[in-house]
């Protein structure tokens, strides 16, 4: 399996967690969370992502093309744990071609308040 990076990990925060020992602490001065890029996805893939989130903003972005292709956002729970954490998740199949064409997924926070991302899951399945 080829390696993954995230970006904005100076996002990375000690004060909560769900689950280990950080989160991304998303706030007016640091917004957008961890980033994943993709640049081999093709119509008709199927694309799972969850965060669970402590607070009451932010979201998770999915964008085709730098959101030329399309822009989908989720901010609105599913589920809240007993600890208050509350599950966002986008379901995606791709209806464009996006080969060589970026596919971004990412957390974003547009709002004052700080909110806490954790858990953050891809499950990506290729069209065969």
């Amino acid at each position: 399996v080829d390696a993954i990076s995230f970006e904005n990990a100076n996002t990375q925060s000690d004060l909560r967690s769900r689950s280990g020992k950080f989160s991304a602490m998303l706030c007016p001065e640091h917004p957008y969370g961890m980033t994943y890029r993709n640049y081999d996805c093709r119509m008709g893939d199927i694309i799972h992502v969850e965060a669970w989130r402590w607070g009451s903003s932010g979201g998770i972005v999915f964008s085709g093309n730098f959101n030329r292709d399309f822009y989908f956002s989720n901010s609105q729970p599913d589920e809240t744990d007993s600890l208050g954490w509350q599950r966002i998740v986008i379901n995606f199949t791709l209806s464009y071609d996006m080969s060589g064409k970026e596919i971004g997924i990412y957390l974003h926070n547009n709002n004052n308040d700080t909110a806490w991302f954790d858990d953050f899951k891809i499950e990506y399945h290729a069209l065969q």
